[in-house]
């Protein structure tokens, strides 16, 4: 009489059902087109009560009109582990333009809460040219794990310095389920466009079903 193995067995049964159901068993994908179109960044950004840590106390108003036509591509992949991989490629000749008339230099790049053209606080940083070699490709690429979880306290204009988690996002599933509800974006600063040269919305890749013929 031939015997099994129950652990094989059910995890091939697991691996067909999932496949023939559509259910997510590999990687999840995310991509964002990044571009200056539309950027206008306008947002009514939270005033926090400097005695009492979370509570808004009112809101102030931001505005900054960025013309600009560079582009971009960023890719993530949701790992089963909990960690991020990124592939993004910047079209660096269409960046602002120096005296000399030579591209700008990328400054920071950002995964951000919330849409593209409001400025929420910032998830995760791809590169910072302050401490990473700029890569002359246009090409960037890595890992995010729970440690590179945006934890410096940040602030903008009026507003009193603040911590990602006084928006909730505490931990690396906060950042991952506000990626999966499409409520983050990716954003390219540079010297000439500090607030954001470039950005796109983060949204999930839709495969298209398999169909027999």
């Amino acid at each position: 009489m031939i015997k099994f193995c129950k652990a094989p067995l059910l995890g091939f049964i697991f691996l067909f059902c999932g496949v023939v159901a559509g259910t997510a068993t590999a990687n999840e994908v995310y991509t964002a087109h990044m571009s200056g179109e539309g950027m206008v960044l306008m947002s009514k950004l939270p005033i926090f009560d400097p005695e009492v840590p979370g509570k808004v106390i009112g809101s102030f108003d931001y505005q900054s009109s960025i013309p600009t036509g560079a582009t971009g591509k960023l890719v993530l992949q949701l790992k089963k582990d909990g960690n991020i991989h990124y592939r993004l490629k910047v079209a660096y000749q269409n960046l602002w333009t120096k005296p000399d008339g030579t591209p700008g230099e990328v400054g920071v790049i950002h995964i951000h809460l919330g849409k593209k053209g409001s400025y929420g606080p910032v998830m995760f940083e791809l590169f910072s040219r302050n401490d990473e070699i700029y890569p002359e490709n246009g090409e960037y690429s890595g890992v995010l794990t729970a440690d590179d979880l945006f934890t410096r306290p940040f602030t903008y204009g009026p507003i009193r310095p603040a911590s990602l988690a006084d928006y909730g996002i505490r931990t690396m599933a906060d950042a991952l389920k506000a990626i999966r509800d499409g409520n983050s974006h990716v954003n390219l600063h540079t010297d000439r466009h500090w607030t954001g040269e470039i950005a796109g919305n983060i949204e999930r890749v839709k495969h298209k079903p398999y169909r027999r013929h």
